[in-house]
């Protein structure tokens, strides 16, 4: 049993990971210079579509108690169609976040050391995880959950005294255009990870189980508006709309009695984590959608040439934030495709049943 199915634990630290993806795949950055301070607003608006996307979710994976392959499997004309579109959308958001993450450790953690060696530390390390299947992946990512929330506490403690409240003033100031592009953007970053939850399989179907994953959704979510406020707070709009990495920046500003130099890389572990984890998922859902037109016993071969394939293709392409917000959308499609045929199919049933 235990090769066969996750931990609930270790899965919803692992959703954690994914929804945290959004530090490194989409940032502050882009939304605060939508929205000002209104940001601060607007994520809270984004995180209503989050959860909304998740109950989603849950009821599909409910109903099928089947991960995204095998249910896709049970199409018989779009199957095909959705499965070159899958492996396009899950091949591109790997090298967009593999580009994102090596230029993060490159321009913040290791500057003497080159991209490309990066990228291959980055690809070998997914290739590792990928090989030992899900139950090692998701025993690290709840490792790393209890690293990550004693990290994001040390910073937290480190900057206390840097907070000035009076820089989130003044609210309401953009239009409700920017409000809508500033939510539905952030709203953007959680569907490819939440609809990664659709490729992973859980032990057994369980109420209780899907409010915990629900409250560690919104454990995520509410880190990432508290470390908002933070930034803005300590930087204020301006410096925040300066910086492509604000919340990086703020853990400049802390030293423990002069005792440590550059806190900042040591604290900005957590978004290697955050990079690494929707890599990796990625990385293995692809892997499951090949294998299901080669041998198993190849699979060595074929994670090892889609990490060759990753490594070359991430050092000469690069991929716009605007392109990785249009593939979660098309996401959006496909997950209401999938929903739209478990209703027919499930009111056929009901109708069989009372026949």
């Amino acid at each position: 049993m235990k090769n066969k199915y996750l931990y609930n634990m270790q899965f919803f630290t692992l959703v954690f990971f994914l929804i945290n993806s959004f530090f490194i795949n989409i940032g502050y950055n882009f939304l605060t210079n939508i929205s000002y301070n209104d940001t601060v607003i607007d994520i809270i608006i984004g995180s209503i579509f989050i959860i909304l996307f998740l109950l989603l979710v849950i009821n599909i994976r409910k109903y099928y108690d089947k991960d995204i392959i095998d249910t896709i499997l049970d199409f018989r004309i779009l199957k095909y169609p959705l499965f070159i579109i899958l492996l396009i959308i899950f091949s591109i958001s790997i090298i967009y976040s593999l580009n994102n993450l090596t230029s993060f450790i490159h321009y913040y953690m290791l500057k003497e050391v080159d991209s490309f060696t990066i990228s291959i530390t980055i690809i070998f390390t997914v290739i590792y995880l990928v090989s030992k299947e899900l139950p090692t992946i998701t025993r690290i990512s709840e490792i790393c959950f209890y690293i990550y929330i004693f990290i994001f506490i040390l910073g937290f403690i480190g900057l206390y005294k840097y907070i000035d409240i009076s820089n989130l003033k003044p609210l309401f100031t953009t239009n409700i255009i920017a409000h809508i592009k500033t939510s539905l953007s952030f709203f953007s970053s959680s569907i490819l990870p939440i609809f990664l939850l659709l490729g992973l399989k859980q032990k057994e179907y369980n109420k209780k189980d899907d409010r915990l994953l629900i409250i560690f959704t919104i454990i995520s979510l509410l880190i990432i508006f508290l470390q908002l406020v933070l930034i803005i707070s300590i930087l204020g709009i301006n410096l925040t709309n300066i910086y492509i990495n604000p919340d990086i920046m703020i853990y400049k500003k802390i030293s423990f009695l002069n005792l440590f130099e550059r806190v900042e890389v040591f604290l900005s572990f957590n978004q290697l984590l955050n990079g690494l984890f929707i890599i990796t998922i990625n990385f293995y859902l692809l892997k499951k959608i090949i294998l299901l037109f080669t041998k198993k016993k190849k699979e060595l071969i074929v994670i090892t040439l889609l990490g060759i394939f990753f490594l070359i293709i991430s050092n000469i392409i690069n991929i716009s934030k605007n392109i990785y917000i249009s593939l979660n959308y098309i996401l959006l499609i496909i997950t209401f495709i999938i929903l739209i045929r478990t209703l027919i199919y499930k009111h056929i049933h009901q109708i069989l049943n009372c026949s």
